[in-house]
């Protein structure tokens, strides 16, 4: 319970806070596009990017949605995966810290999250800032609300 993690632990609750919401609209989205007991059971069982890709392809097919109102839910809808891979990593990474001037006698400090991962795969490691989870905080916030007032758009069509 370092008092140095307290940015990154708030950052990284209030990500996972977003993403529920996010996985929310996604069953919601399924149900409103696709009123079929099958693709709702489908939905319980894919990860995330699988469900956002039956979605754009749910919108492709739609029938009551215009071109315009289409591309851009699928724009709102791929933008979630770029976010979506932040939230992976802080979710299955931990904080990495060091000691300041390399002085083991001062107070350590968090640097970041380390993904063993990075997504840039000529690198062994990488590290997440807490400003870069929060962008994804602030970013996957506007995401979901507006994916939410978009969601009645479909049950009128």
């Amino acid at each position: 319970n370092h008092p140095d993690t307290s940015p990154f632990v708030l950052a990284v609750g209030k990500l996972m806070q977003n993403f529920g919401m996010i996985e929310l609209m996604t069953y919601e989205w399924i149900a409103a596009l696709k009123n079929e007991s099958v693709a709702k059971d489908m939905a319980r069982r894919v990860k995330l990017s699988a469900r956002v890709a039956f979605i754009t392809e749910l919108i492709d097919g739609s029938d009551f949605l215009s071109a315009d109102s289409g591309a851009t839910m699928k724009q709102l809808w791929m933008s979630v995966l770029p976010h979506s891979q932040i939230r992976n990593i802080v979710a299955h990474s931990g904080l990495a810290m060091n000691f300041p001037e390399n002085n083991p006698q001062l107070s350590p400090t968090v640097v970041g999250v380390m993904n063993l991962r990075p997504r840039d795969k000529s690198r062994d490691a990488e590290l997440i800032s807490v400003e870069e989870i929060n962008g994804s905080v602030n970013a996957t916030a506007r995401i979901g609300a507006e994916l939410a007032r978009l969601l009645p758009t479909l049950a009128k069509a």
